[in-house]
């Protein structure tokens, strides 16, 4: 019985040496981090607000038609530092949901200027007490992007997208 204990626990110290090993040989030596992995990973200075609607059953055609009359003139209005950089509907998954995405390229004192901006605005205020009605719930997501990816700065209109996010592990951040 004893020899098999010790053969058991001699593959198993193996099988973690060689999986660490060919973690390294596939990803490369892990570097030092000296700073926190958000800020390694992350675009500085562009900041997402990522806007999630859950439309009631009946009411997305009308939502949209009140968007489109009123999310232009916030993306054209020079003294809003943000820009819409899309709005999209769910057509698969999670139906009447919709994501509304702005683009601040300012930083967190560009989303503060907007915040404050836009709640001196009538018409804004108007517009959002209108949509609500029409609303299950909504949530909003200040996100940045990956460093390691490109942006997508070519407007495209139309055409079917995939919408992922990801959690990210602490201390795992290298081998995503």
């Amino acid at each position: 019985m004893l020899g098999i204990s010790r053969q058991l626990q001699t593959s198993r110290r193996l099988l973690s040496t060689w999986a660490d090993t060919f973690d390294k040989y596939l990803m490369g030596a892990e570097p030092v981090v000296k700073d926190k992995h958000s800020k390694l990973l992350a675009k500085r200075g562009l900041i997402y607000n990522v806007e999630i609607q859950d439309v009631k059953p009946g009411y997305l055609s009308e939502y949209l038609s009140n968007a489109e009359k009123v999310l232009p003139d916030i993306h054209a209005n020079e003294k809003l530092p943000v820009e819409l950089y899309g709005q999209f509907n769910v057509q698969m998954g999670q139906l009447d949901r919709v994501y509304t995405i702005w683009r601040h390229s300012g930083g967190y004192a560009d989303v503060d200027k907007t915040d404050l901006q836009l709640s001196k605005m009538m018409d804004y205020q108007q517009f959002v007490e209108q949509q609500g009605k029409l609303l299950h719930k909504r949530e909003q997501q200040l996100c940045y992007e990956f460093a390691f990816w490109p942006t997508y700065d070519d407007y495209f209109d139309g055409g079917i997208f995939e919408i992922r996010s990801y959690s990210l592990k602490v201390g795992k951040a290298f081998h995503f």
